[in-house]
């Protein structure tokens, strides 16, 4: 199942903490999409929100992976997590 992740920073974050953890972030990231994990990464500039697709069984699996991250782990950032589905309302329109 498809899972989208949306970046949200969490109260008493440290920017400078987070600007130092970003190599390590990024080395973490590039394994988890090499391993297949994360499917894509995106950014939104506009909300300054990280964006990852994840192919997971369940949500739960989804936020194993993310914890993996050093700004997850450093306890600077979490992640929004929605599993997505067909939307079967198409089917039933046309069927």
């Amino acid at each position: 199942m498809l899972h989208v992740c949306v970046s949200r920073r969490l109260p008493g974050h440290d920017p400078e903490r987070i600007e130092a953890l970003g190599a390590d972030e990024t080395l973490a990231a590039w394994r988890l999409h090499v391993q297949g994990v994360f499917h894509a990464l995106h950014f939104d500039a506009a909300q300054n929100k990280g964006v990852v697709l994840i192919e997971a069984a369940n949500a739960n699996e989804a936020r194993a992976a993310l914890a993996r991250l050093p700004v997850v782990r450093g306890g600077q950032i979490d992640f929004d997590v929605v599993a997505l589905g067909p939307y079967a309302r198409l089917e039933t329109q046309f069927a």
